[in-house]
C-alpha cells in the first residue's frame, strides 16, 4: 500500500493512519517514487526526492523533495520521525490526492 498525501487537508498518511500534516508544499496530483534518504547542507538531514512516475500526467514536473524545514517552494515539509519511517519503509510510492 502506498503512502498518501492529500493536498486539500495537508494530511500525510498510510493505510488510513494519519502520520502528520505538512506545513508547506503543493504537489501536483499523481504518483511519485520516493527516493532514498540523503543529507546535504541545503535540504538538510534525511531529505528524499520525489520523482513523478513515468506515464503519469505529471511526468514533466520537476522533482519535489520531502524534507524537514526549508523555505524552498518545491519541498513538502514533514517531521523527522515521519521521514525516518519513510526511509525505512519498503513502500516507495507516494500517491498525491485531493479529497
Amino acid at each position: 500500500m502506498s503512502w498518501i498525501f492529500d493536498v486539500s487537508t495537508d494530511e500525510f498518511s498510510k493505510s488510513g493512519k494519519i502520520y502528520c500534516h505538512s506545513t508547506k508544499g503543493a504537489l501536483p496530483i499523481g504518483f511519485y517514487t520516493i527516493g532514498y534518504a540523503k543529507s546535504n547542507e541545503h535540504l538538510g538531514e534525511l531529505f528524499m526526492t520525489l520523482y513523478p512516475k513515468s506515464g503519469d500526467n505529471s511526468a514533466d514536473v520537476k522533482p519535489f523533495y520531502l524534507t524537514g524545514d526549508t523555505d524552498e517552494a518545491d519541498c513538502l515539509v514533514i517531521p523527522r520521525i515521519v521521514r525516518l519511517r519513510l526511509a525505512t519503509s519498503e513502500d516507495r510510492i507516494l500517491e498525491v490526492v485531493e479529497d
